[in-house]
């Protein structure tokens, strides 16, 4: 039988936009990239075949179809909110902390600290979740996320983990040929127009939207990465990558460790925050 639902993903979307009527600030709440937002607004308008949003002028705003929507929408997401608050697996005083996050930084962060974090923290049971999809703190059953963006998202407590810093990197064997490869792009706005146009490999830009497919472009030797430093510094420590003679790039986004700010595992977030610190 043909579902009569659209896709779950986009209708969470949808919510976000709605409420914020700002992609970009729907996309931080969500902890995705701005164009994953409007891939998912695309889907959710083409099931419902209707515009959902006016988005000219610099402004966004719901069309008829849209506020009809949202007057449906919300007020079920708002009644999910509730009954899993009621029925979520935290119980008080429980050794488990789940800690929620994107493929990348799992891979290349957690997985590599996670004999310190444990031995850090012998009184918690650690549990990762990653995934690509839209994440909402408030209607997820995890004591804390790990974002990247600028820091500042509603009721929510952020700390930083690492600056924001781009490395240029390469395979090993690639790093005097480097200019003629190709740029590996991870961002809407592009980050190679921050380093210096005589240092920058001229070869054809290719663009990524996740950061564990670009870091993997970038280690089989597909180009060359201007990636986080956080999530490359294993991969330059065990030599599979390789920094080039090209300056850190500032950047205003970075990955933070975020919970409720009314959460009761503060104490719990705070102490599993300084345990993957010091690790980096």
């Amino acid at each position: 039988m043909q579902t009569r639902l659209p896709p779950l993903n986009a209708v969470r979307v949808f919510d976000a936009c709605a409420r914020h009527l700002n992609f970009t600030r729907a996309a931080e709440e969500l902890s995705v990239s701005h164009s994953a937002v409007s891939k998912q607004i695309a889907v959710l308008e083409d099931f419902v075949g209707e515009r959902l949003f006016d988005r000219s002028g610099g402004r966004v705003t719901l069309t008829e179809e849209g506020r009809r929507l949202r007057d449906v929408v919300s007020p079920a997401f708002s009644q999910l909110e509730r009954a899993f608050i009621e029925h979520r697996r935290e119980r008080p005083g429980s050794r488990v902390l789940r800690v929620a996050t994107v493929a990348s930084l799992a891979a290349h962060v957690l997985v590599p600290a996670y004999a310190a974090l444990t031995s850090a923290l012998p009184d918690l049971d650690l549990e990762i979740a990653t995934s690509d999809r839209p994440l909402d703190l408030s209607r997820e059953a995890v004591d804390l996320a790990i974002r990247f963006g600028r820091g500042s998202w509603p009721g929510l407590h952020a700390t930083e983990l690492a600056p924001g810093k781009l490395t240029a990197v390469v395979r090993p064997d690639l790093t005097s040929s480097y200019k003629s490869l190709p740029r590996l792009q991870t961002f809407a706005a592009d980050e190679w127009s921050h380093v210096d146009r005589d240092l920058r490999p001229t070869g054809a830009v290719i663009g990524f939207e996740h950061f564990v497919v670009a870091i993997e472009a970038a280690r089989t030797g597909t180009g060359v990465g201007l990636l986080p430093n956080i999530l490359v510094r294993q991969l330059l420590h065990s030599e599979q990558l390789v920094d080039l003679p090209i300056a850190d790039v500032d950047w205003p986004d970075t990955f933070y460790v975020v919970s409720h700010q009314s959460s009761r595992r503060q104490k719990d977030v705070a102490a599993f925050t300084a345990a993957l610190q010091a690790t980096l």
